[in-house]
């Protein structure tokens, strides 16, 4: 190409022979766009979109120009507030002490491998391994980074367009997606759809439940089972938006039990969740392992009047003349009746004031109206913050890529709930207004996604058997349920035992890094124009 432009230019008389010849001789450099890391992750879902969508040849000829979804502003901003508070956490003195401890006791177990570190700690090993001789560098393996990870997603709620997908403090550091390919234990964080579909059944936030011990026999499906409440204390009735507001595990576990365990999981699965489920009464208590995007796309449809939008990232695909070539169909479900979704949405708007378990917003500095909810697992290795406004719905997480104890009283409410309002300061600065959140379904025109042969709604494995199709007769009245005929792509594992519900002792450290699991749900495909 430069060849050509200077062969015009010579011949336009612009350039002479001497500078042609010249020009000709210079070596030609190239330079790496600079590009920030967190754009990698959100690209790599992209990417990961487009095998699905183009065809070998589309790829070959080239010339297509990909439209996405991401706003790049917020996607730098969500990754900054997860590297501002990352940073805090890790100069904390007892964060120190706590990771020093931490590996002491791996090593003392023969664990010398993959050592737990700061992100500074990692990136001066890294340099020092980069500056050895080449035949030493041979003999050694690079450090791996171990240290403390953030993953993040933003939402808009009327479509489920991705604004921000950020996988981790440093994608050149480390691959793994977590926004995607990570799934976790949620804890309380699932507690607000075992209420949804207490709800749907007609009962109301001022039901009233007990928040005493749960006697043992009283729980289906547990006979031996009495979960406590994290703070070991007992209330007697109260109502059910009390059991939420609080996050009580005895009223939650009470209200699972009068929905149903079978209700709940259908349930959450229309919301979004899917993979590995713990079919038993343990599932109350957020042993369903999810990831960052499940929980913002389930968490919209409490800002959405009980319908959840399905995510997508690739907007349109066009020719380089501009000329359509993909086009996305956009899809929603109906989880909840608006009566239930707007009963629980209003308890996780009371969640965020004083009082309830996020009740901290306002001091952080937000102070628009929003909902959402905090969770921490089992021995303080998962900690979450998912919250919506009127426009977006954001999920934030916290913890190490294995399950390792984080901190002690690590909760959500104080690790990801900082996260998630730096990233909507962010977007309220970028022209996302947090107005009054709505109370029933967006009415823009969508799709459903349903299989042809059972004739409900599809899943992944309607998709991998090729029997999913977009419903888009005007008036289809969509089904209910989720497709049985098909397994879905990851499929569910069997709990033999159920856990405490408040934090153990003892560290789970050695357990392996996690590994990337494949997406297997949730993000529409572009359809040939």
């Amino acid at each position: 190409m430069r060849d050509i432009v200077l062969g015009l230019l010579k011949n336009e008389g612009k350039i002479t022979e001497v500078q042609y010849q010249a020009s000709l001789a210079e070596p030609i450099v190239t330079r790496t766009p600079q590009s920030r890391s967190e754009e990698n992750y959100a690209m790599g879902l992209v990417r990961r979109e487009l095998d699905a969508i183009l065809e070998e040849e589309d790829i070959r000829l080239g010339g297509l120009v990909v439209h996405t979804t991401l706003d790049l502003d917020l996607q730098n901003a969500t990754l900054d507030a997860i590297n501002k508070h990352m940073d805090a956490l890790e100069a904390r003195k007892d964060f120190k002490k706590h990771l020093a401890s931490l590996q002491a006791k791996r090593e003392k177990r023969g664990i010398l491998k993959n050592k737990l570190t700061t992100k500074a700690e990692y990136e001066a090993s890294l340099a020092a391994w980069k500056a050895l001789p080449a035949e030493q560098k041979e003999k050694t393996q690079p450090p791996m980074p171990n240290y403390i990870q953030s993953a993040a997603v933003v939402m808009d709620n009327a479509t489920g367009a991705l604004l921000a997908v950020v996988g981790g403090r440093d994608a050149e550091e480390s691959k793994l997606n977590r926004a995607i390919q990570s799934r976790r234990q949620t804890g309380s964080l699932f507690k607000p759809f075992i209420y949804a579909t207490f709800f749907q059944q007609g009962n109301s936030a001022d039901t009233r439940i007990s928040d005493d011990r749960i006697a043992y026999g009283e729980i289906r499906g547990a006979a031996n089972w009495s979960p406590r409440n994290s703070d070991g204390t007992y209330r007697g009735m109260k109502p059910a938006s009390f059991g939420l507001i609080l996050s009580r595990n005895t009223m939650s576990v009470r209200i699972g039990n009068r929905a149903g365990l079978s209700n709940v999981i259908q349930s959450a699965q229309l919301a979004g969740f899917h993979g590995n489920i713990s079919r038993t009464p343990a599932l109350y208590l957020g042993t369903w392992e999810a990831s960052p995007l499940d929980i913002a796309s389930a968490y919209s449809v409490f800002a959405n009047g009980g319908v959840r939008p399905t995510p997508y990232i690739i907007d349109h695909i066009t020719d380089s003349q501009g000329q359509p070539r993909f086009a996305i169909t956009k899809s929603k479900r109906t989880v909840y009746s608006q009566r239930a979704a707007n009963i629980t949405s209003s308890i996780l708007q009371q969640v965020c004031k004083p009082g309830g378990t996020a009740g901290k917003i306002t001091t952080l500095g937000f102070k628009s109206p929003c909902g959402g909810k905090t969770g921490t697992t089992n021995n303080y290795t998962n900690a979450w913050f998912a919250g919506y406004t009127s426009n977006l719905t954001c999920s934030v997480w916290v913890g190490f890529d294995s399950s390792t104890k984080i901190l002690e009283k690590g909760y959500g409410g104080t690790l990801a709930l900082p996260v998630w309002v730096d990233i909507m300061l962010a977007a309220q600065k970028e022209g996302y207004p947090a107005n009054a959140i709505r109370t029933r379904p967006g009415s823009e025109g969508q799709a459903v996604l349903v299989c042809r042969e059972s004739n409900q709604l599809a899943h992944s494995g309607c998709q991998y058997a090729k029997t999913a199709y977009f419903e888009t007769s005007a008036g289809y009245q969509a089904p209910a349920n989720m497709c049985e005929q098909h397994i879905p792509m990851a499929e569910p594992d069997s709990e033999e035992s159920i856990p405490y519900a408040e934090p153990l002792d003892g560290s789970d450290d050695n357990i392996p890094l996690a590994e990337p699991v494949e997406e297997t749900d949730g993000i529409p495909y572009a359809t040939p124009i």
